[in-house]
């Protein structure tokens, strides 16, 4: 399929929705960053003995994208690719906790974008997601 017909199909008829949509397909189909499902995701911080329960965590010194694959965190497939998109926004945005471009607090918004996306971006983005955590609902 030529490229033009490819890119009207997935688009949003937003610029900068389209434009953000494809950075997140960059990233995702490039060798260089791993999309892993780890259930009970956790993160301890220093001098704090309970554990707090991540939906999803950026590794940017292993290049790896963790996913919580828990119903309870992510009730829907929806609810677990608008986690890989707030995540693909912290490695647009270059927002790991040491170099903070972007506060946490703005990547929650971006995360929202979800909501702009065209059903066919959102099935492009889902299909990044191994099927067997793909549910229907």
């Amino acid at each position: 399929m030529p490229r033009e017909k490819r890119d009207r199909k997935l688009s949003s008829g937003d610029w900068l929705v389209n434009w953000f949509f494809r950075r997140c397909i960059q990233i995702l189909r490039s060798e260089e960053w791993q999309i892993q499902m780890k259930p009970n995701l956790r993160l301890r911080h220093e001098g704090e003995q309970r554990s707090e329960v991540l939906c999803g965590m950026t590794d940017f010194g292993n290049n790896i994208i963790y996913l919580n694959p828990s119903r309870r965190k992510h009730p829907t497939s929806d609810d677990l690719a608008k986690t890989l998109v707030h995540e693909l926004a912290h490695i647009l945005f270059n927002s790991s906790e040491d170099d903070k471009f972007v506060s946490h607090r703005n990547i929650y918004q971006i995360e929202k974008i979800w909501d702009r996306f065209s059903e066919n971006q959102r099935k492009a983005l889902l299909s990044f997601i191994p099927k067997k955590y793909r549910q229907k609902k």
